[in-house]
């Protein structure tokens, strides 16, 4: 019963997954939806596309969940200085039932 309380944590949020990810793609795709949010499954979209969605005065709506061996994928999202996450993100989100959009805790822009 506890756990339910934290499945909607993620409610209105879209994701995008690089492959290499730890816990695999498929097992945080399982995560992100079950706290009531939805994984992008087609291509990533576009630095405009990202900003048009993410208001500079709001949380983000889509966000870029990746690691140290798939940053060569997100290379103009870093450029664009947008915050991009790591699973660690969704797996304390999920446990504390909201997020922290700190980005000195996740991965950054180089």
């Amino acid at each position: 019963i506890l756990i339910l309380i934290y499945f909607f944590c993620f409610q209105g949020r879209v994701f995008y997954l690089t492959p290499s990810i730890f816990p695999s793609w498929k097992k945080l795709k399982v995560v992100i939806e079950a706290a009531g949010g939805s994984v992008d499954n087609k291509r990533r979209r576009n630095v405009e596309q990202i900003r048009e969605v993410n208001k500079a005065d709001r949380d983000p709506v889509y966000l870029i969940i990746t690691c140290e061996h798939d940053l060569h994928i997100v290379t103009d999202i870093l450029k664009a200085k947008i915050g991009i996450f790591n699973t660690e993100f969704v797996m304390s989100a999920v446990m504390r039932g909201k997020m922290d959009f700190d980005l000195t805790k996740s991965i950054t822009t180089i």
